[in-house]
C-alpha cells in the first residue's frame, strides 16, 4: 500500500506518514532480526525452523 501511494503522488513518504515511524519500524525490525540472530548462533536454538 505504502508503494502504490508513493507512485501514486511521487513522494517516498505517503502523507501523514513521518520520519520518526520509518525510524521506529526500522529499529524494531533491526531488533528482532538481532535476536533471532542470538537464539539462532549464541544459544543454538532453531530461530529459524526449516519447514
Amino acid at each position: 500500500m505504502w508503494s502504490v501511494q508513493a507512485i501514486r503522488r511521487r513522494r517516498l513518504y505517503p502523507q501523514g506518514l513521518q520520519a520518526w515511524h520509518v525510524v521506529a519500524a526500522s529499529l524494531g525490525l533491526l531488533a528482532y532480526w538481532g535476536l533471532r540472530m542470538g537464539l539462532s548462533y549464541g544459544l543454538g536454538l532453531a530461530a529459524f525452523p526449516s519447514g
